[in-house]
């Protein structure tokens, strides 16, 4: 079905209605996932009888998501502390970073591989929530693109949960550019600066002697990246002292570490960011096929049950899409919501009849004996 809808997007530019500018569909892959609450209650402990009651539904799981409200996000980490205060961890509260912007849940999870242009997705997997995104991206990645080996795919997209050096070279490895981005490096106590291994600031720019953060000029045949100085320089501009000045170039060749804290696109450039802009368009999907294809209200208690119902909505989803292709409706391909039609002989609401009143002259009853 997602190949229909290519075909479909190629006819439609050959008639003018797609702009011609438009990629084909796999150009660029963007991968996410999406969290599923489980219908059944987590295994807890009876308060009566202190025994432990089992999950009805074994294969979920508790997980980390983004925390959707300022209260959720409090009550995940009093959670989160307890939890490791009963583990022993050395007193630890908790208190961290990520326990202030994640919530826990329990349920599943949906890692979705979709189109960025057109926000189509092509491929999704259910797991237990506790599964981490980075270690299944190699996993789910080589899947989808052995079922469509006929795409022409240049970038892949992601969020920092995707981020480590495997994963970028396994991308880079399949042909693609890594447009993913790049957790932030940790503060230098003496310095107070962000900068990876102590060169890069966190756009994965050279900074140059005097602290400033170099431009990026142009990308070379060989696959060098050239950064310069910037036109203001620095404190050290026209300076001769033991040769530190500022105005001089800078050569970079993405391999290593440098593949993923510059990137083999570099991260500063300005077609990374107008590529990994495309990607919050996955949540957009993910929304419809919450919302109007009923998947955050299942009532499945098992894995192979909530898979099922997972991969029936994407089905769905992309049926939509391809109606309005075939309809030349393009500007409604992401308009999941379809109004139903009303079944013949419906029972219409009979109008309120008016009160029965004593008083004749009552100006209330008699505007509501006309309006009926």
């Amino acid at each position: 079905m997602f190949l229909g809808c290519g075909g479909e997007i190629e006819r439609l530019r050959e008639a003018g209605i797609i702009p011609a500018d438009m990629p084909p569909l796999g150009h660029s892959l963007v991968m996410d996932s999406t969290d599923v609450e489980a219908w059944a209650k987590p295994s807890r402990t009876s308060r009566k009888t202190g025994e432990e009651i089992p999950s009805k539904d074994p294969d979920a799981a508790w997980g980390h998501r983004t925390a959707k409200t300022k209260r959720s996000s409090k009550a995940s980490k009093r959670r989160t502390s307890k939890k490791k205060n009963e583990a022993g961890d050395g007193g630890d509260t908790g208190s961290g970073e990520k326990d202030s912007k994640d919530e826990l849940f329990f349920g599943y999870k949906v890692n979705v591989i979709a189109d960025a242009n057109y926000g189509l997705p092509m491929f999704a997997r259910t797991r237990p929530a506790n599964a981490s995104d980075y270690t299944v991206m190699i996993e789910d990645l080589d899947a989808c693109l052995a079922l469509y080996p006929e795409l022409r795919k240049r970038y892949f997209l992601g969020d920092k949960g995707y981020d480590s050096q495997p994963n970028i070279q396994h991308v880079v490895d399949r042909g693609m550019i890594p447009v993913i981005a790049v957790r932030m490096p940790t503060k230098d106590k003496e310095t107070g600066k962000r900068l990876y291994d102590g060169i890069h600031d966190q756009d994965g720019r050279p900074t140059c002697v005097g602290g400033k953060s170099m431009e990026y000029v142009e990308t070379d045949q060989e696959g060098f990246h050239h950064f310069q100085c910037p036109a203001e320089g620095c404190h050290l501009k026209d300076s001769v002292q033991f040769t530190r000045h500022c105005d001089y170039a800078h050569y970079e060749k993405p391999e290593g570490k440098l593949l993923r804290i510059v990137g083999l696109l570099p991260r500063c450039s300005d077609e990374w960011i107008a590529e990994y802009k495309k990607r919050p368009g996955i949540e957009r999907c993910f929304s419809s096929v919450k919302h109007s294809r009923m998947l955050d209200k299942h009532r499945c208690l098992n894995g192979g049950k909530m898979t099922l119902h997972a991969v029936m909505s994407i089905l769905s989803y992309l049926a939509t899409a391809l109606a309005h292709l075939e309809a030349d409706d393009y500007a409604h391909v992401r308009h999941m919501r379809i109004k139903l039609p009303k079944a013949r002989g419906e029972r219409r609401r009979q109008p309120r009849p008016a009160p029965a009143c004593r008083d004749p002259d009552c100006a209330c009853c008699n505007r509501l004996r006309e309006t009926v």
